[in-house]
């Protein structure tokens, strides 16, 4: 394109000279946007590829702790305590709530 214009451009005419300074600062100014633009992408790229490599090496840890905690014994037995704790909790509120709405006549519904 820049070549075209170059051909069609008659030195010889001083009319054109100011239309030609004109055209070549709009290309300046558009080479250098594109060029601001890409050195942006570029620093945008490396601060994505950054980001991704620190929620993965975040995530390799979390999994690492959970494992360590899947597999220790004690944890494993409170897990289990907690489960039947909360278990016996459920039936006890599932009888104990069935005796109390008979008893006080309350459906048990809350209020909002």
């Amino acid at each position: 394109m820049r070549a075209d214009m170059e051909a069609d451009f008659d030195e010889s005419d001083p009319r054109k000279k100011p239309t030609k300074l004109t055209v070549q600062g709009a290309i300046k100014i558009t080479d250098d946007v594109v060029a601001e633009k890409e050195h942006e992408l570029q620093e945008l790229r490396r601060l994505l590829d950054s980001q991704t490599q620190q929620v993965g090496e975040m995530a390799v840890g979390a999994a690492a702790v959970a494992q360590l905690l899947d597999t220790d014994e004690l944890v494993r037995q409170e897990r289990e305590s907690l489960k039947r704790l909360q278990e016996s909790l459920a039936r006890t509120i599932a009888a104990g709530g069935s005796r109390y709405f008979a008893r006080t006549g309350k459906t048990g519904a809350r209020a909002h």
